[in-house]
């Protein structure tokens, strides 16, 4: 790709919930069974696809690796809307 900032070109893939909430997530089940955890990872581990530039968003906003404190624990979008990132792609895992 001659010519093109290859790292604007190519977008990523992006946890949509930091895996760091996943983790303690996953660390507060009461009854850590295997249906539990499955139940947990499907409602919180979803990956989108994000462009470099969304990518810089999540950064200069302090949410690459956080959720907004005023978070509802449900919506797995909340970061993005926080820094004005809309429509993000969401990919099946």
């Amino acid at each position: 790709m001659l010519g093109v900032n290859r790292r604007q070109a190519v977008p990523g893939c992006e946890c949509d919930d930091p895996l760091a909430v996943l983790r303690n997530k996953l660390r507060k089940l009461d009854d850590p069974t295997p249906d539990a955890i499955e139940a947990c990872l499907r409602q919180f581990y979803v990956a989108s696809v994000i462009t470099y530039e969304q990518n810089q968003k999540l950064n200069s906003g302090k949410r690459r690796s956080s959720m907004p404190d005023d978070w509802d624990e449900v919506d797995p979008y909340a970061r993005y809307r926080e820094v004005g990132i809309r429509n993000v792609g969401r990919v099946s895992v």
